[in-house]
């Protein structure tokens, strides 16, 4: 849990806040010291309580130094013996002080929207995330600009969001940043000068002329007398941005042309209301664009920094001639209760669509920073830094997927292929692999998954590899190096977290960083297994195994027990796996093999190939397939490939199953070819195997079917170990069993699959 910030001092702005000691007024521009307390009720954790500064607040407090440092020089010496002694010994640094507060006290004569048009038109940005910068602190940030110069850009995170506090006292001058790097918060701080790009701000000529313009312009003649700049009548004007945000009509959403995607299934999950919104009988969601649009979002906003993981759901619902604009926030995996009185859900009603929408529109834009309009016509969304996260839904961005027209009934399919089906195409196995590994069911319809969200995930993970590998090199040599190193993989992990939600409590969130190799590995597999359990059919009340098992477009023909390669089969699982039982063994092979080239390869053989339970149907439907260009190329031990075994214990420990539990094993017919051989793991084993002209990559293993007792065959000639499983004891060899990697598909047909009552 992140511990409180540091206590501040400041300028009360605005005279009505209250001490805390004493319970009297703070006077406006009088000091006040500002503690952090803990609090649930605010989204950082934490409240303010603010008292007199000195009296009350007491001359022990430990004060933030950056607070301090923008204080008039005699106040600050009173608050640090340091300072003192700095600002007693140099002349120079009392001037700097003096020039700064000057030009703050100019500042604060000046129209706070002359300030921001003054912060924009040099660079500097008036919000941060979604919410804006104080207007004291766009002061201090254009005193200090105005009266020494432009600062550099952060190193860290490359905004233009530094401040720099105590010009001219050397080593106690601090400079630190406001911006975001992603999600999280910027961490630089530097101790000492600052680095600046030019000598002063500039303050545009239209806002020296602007109403009233004699602040500004009094502002602007003291900068050009600072920096010896003679201005005339006759200089360009430059342009002032415009701090006001356009106004959100209802006619966009209606008049624009239609999507190109189709209209929404009605039984869409985006469709579906929350069932903690008040209804008065029938409810639905708002929909347009002829049912293209749902107005229905979930964001999510992860800071790994500070154990961050929320979501906010925000929905429109039509119900009794009414319009409600329902939200539910919260940590992820909190459903939120079941009362619409808790403090973490709103509902507004509307009588016309109007408001509701504008309402709904600037809810949106209040935690974005962008406008739903333009992610309703463009299906187009880039998070702001600081802000959240859309969690994008297959439905608004493609076609829904084919149905199966033609079928047999239920009562046809062979009952242990419907009884199979059943299995690796139920929900509860879907949701119980889910729910082992973390996962927030809630961010993921069951079987729907974007393409987006699959390409951000795997974004993340590289670029936490690329980082990884870059400290493995040893690239972090000074204290700014490290601090961009701990940004990007914060970012990394915020980035991966918002596209995969995981359930995790707030004070275990800190070890889901993506700061090792193990994790990285162990995420990228995860990634894989969503996609596979993700791509298969699943099924519901309208489809029954006999739709899952066409939409499959894969043959399972159960193998009697009295067929020889039954015997073959099951021989070899006992060799490799002694504790295993075949409840139901299947022929099986999918349509795209037909094209399968390689019979007169001499080295086919069958081995194994082991996956969670919830992974099958979308094997059986695609196939295996090796890991896309956007996945990470670290985090496989011999590159990106298709990985199969000889003994089955290894293709087990892939299926992650308990004892006593169904688990399924595949086994594949492997046109070897020419393999390379390897004893050590190879990150590049792919690049390796073309610069040696060879088919694909054989790791030879401690543990291994003896070669002396020869193969067995079937299928016609494929070659399947006869030998039992022996050590062959050789320090050189690392891996624990022979490993088989393949880097085409198409050098592999299915042809065996066993479901086992048993594994261990």
């Amino acid at each position: 849990m992140a511990s409180p910030p540091a206590a501040i001092i400041s300028r009360d702005p605005s005279g009505r806040a209250k001490c805390k000691r004493c319970g009297g007024r703070i006077p406006k521009a009088s000091l006040r010291v500002t503690r952090f307390v803990r609090s649930r009720h605010k989204p950082d954790g934490f409240d303010e309580v603010h008292m007199h500064a000195g009296t009350c607040a007491g001359s022990k407090v430990s004060l933030d130094p950056r607070s301090v440092l923008v204080l008039a020089w005699k106040e600050q010496v009173e608050y640090s013996s340091h300072l003192k002694a700095a600002y007693g010994s140099s002349e120079s640094a009392r001037r700097e002080n003096e020039t700064f507060c000057e030009m703050v006290e100019l500042l604060n004569g000046a129209r706070p929207a002359d300030v921001k048009a003054l912060c924009e038109a040099n660079g500097y940005a008036t919000k941060v995330g979604t919410k804006s910068v104080s207007l004291g602190t766009l002061v201090e940030m254009a005193a200090d600009g105005l009266a020494f110069g432009l600062l550099v850009r952060c190193p860290v995170c490359g905004s233009r969001s530094l401040r720099h506090a105590g010009q001219g006292l050397g080593s106690l001058a601090i400079s630190w940043c406001v911006g975001f790097f992603g999600t999280s918060r910027c961490t630089y701080e530097h101790a000492g000068a600052a680095s600046r790009e030019s000598a002063a701000w500039e303050v545009p000529t239209a806002l020296r002329e602007g109403k009233p313009r004699s602040r500004m312009r009094e502002i602007g003649d003291a900068v050009d007398a600072r920096s010896g700049v003679e201005r005339t009548d006759e200089a360009e004007k430059t342009a002032v941005p415009c701090t006001k945000r356009r106004k959100v009509t209802t006619e966009i959403f209606e008049d624009e042309a239609s999507l190109p995607n189709p209209p929404l299934l009605a039984q869409s999950a985006l469709l579906e209301v929350d069932p903690l919104v008040p209804r008065e009988g029938a409810a639905r969601v708002h929909a347009t664009h002829e049912r293209r649009t749902a107005w229905n979002v979930t964001l999510t906003r992860v800071d790994t920094a500070s154990s961050l993981n929320a979501f906010y759901k925000l929905q429109l619902v039509e119900t009794a001639g009414r319009f409600l604009v329902f939200a539910r926030w919260g940590r992820v995996g909190d459903t939120g209760g079941t009362s619409i009185t808790r403090k973490n859900c709103m509902v507004h009603a509307h009588a016309r669509v109007s408001d509701a929408r504008l309402e709904f529109a600037d809810r949106f834009r209040s935690k974005t920073g962008r406008e739903f309009s333009d992610y309703a016509l463009r299906r187009e969304f880039e998070r702001v830094p600081g802000a959240c996260d859309l969690v994008r839904h297959p439905d608004h961005h493609a076609s829904a997927p084919p149905r199966v027209a033609e079928v047999e009934d239920d009562a046809s399919l062979e009952p242990r292929v419907a009884s199979f089906v059943a299995l690796i195409a139920s929900k509860t196995t879907l949701e119980r692999e889910l729910a082992r590994r973390n996962i927030d069911l809630a961010r993921f319809p069951l079987g729907e998954l974007a393409p987006e969200t699959i390409a951000a995930a795997y974004g993340a993970l590289a670029a936490a590899s690329d980082e990884l590998e870059r400290r493995r090199g040893g690239a972090e040599t000074t204290e700014v190096d490290r601090m961009r190193s701990e940004a990007i993989i914060n970012k990394a992990t915020d980035d991966f977290l918002a596209a995969v939600p995981h359930v995790v409590d707030k004070r275990a969130q800190h070890a889901l960083r993506l700061d090792s190799r193990d994790v990285v590995t162990e995420k990228i597999a995860l990634v894989a297994d969503l996609q596979l359990a993700m791509d298969g059919p699943r099924l519901d009340e309208r489809n029954g195994p006999a739709e899952s098992y066409a939409a499959l477009d894969c043959s399972l023909q159960p193998v009697p027990s009295e067929d020889p390669e039954y015997g073959i089969v099951d021989a070899y699982l006992r060799r490799g796996l002694p504790t295993a039982r075949v409840a139901t063994l299947f022929r099986t092979a999918r349509p795209s093999e037909h094209l399968f080239d390689h019979a007169d390869d001499p080295n086919r053989y069958l081995l194994w190939h082991g996956s969670p339970l919830s992974n099958w149907a979308g094997i059986l439907k695609n196939g295996l397939r090796v890991a896309p260009p956007e996945a990470p190329a670290s985090g496989y031990l011999f590159d990106k490939g298709i990985y199969a075994a000889d003994c089955a214990a290894k293709s087990a420990t892939y299926c992650r199953v308990d004892a006593n539990t169904d688990a399924v094993l595949l086994l594949v017919e492997v046109a070897c070819g020419t393999p390379l051989v390897l004893t050590a793991p190879d990150e590049n084993a792919n690049n390796t195997r073309r610069l040696n002209a060879k088919d694909s990559v054989f790791v030879r293993g401690r543990l291994a079917p003896d070669p002396g007792d020869g193969f067995d065959t079937v299928c016609g000639d494929v070659k399947v170990p006869r030998g039992d499983v022996r050590d062959r004891i050789d320090p050189n060899l690392v891996m624990g069993h022979n490993e088989y990697v393949v880097y085409d598909p198409s050098r592999l047909r299915f042809r065996f699959l066993l479901r086992l009552a048993t594994l261990y």
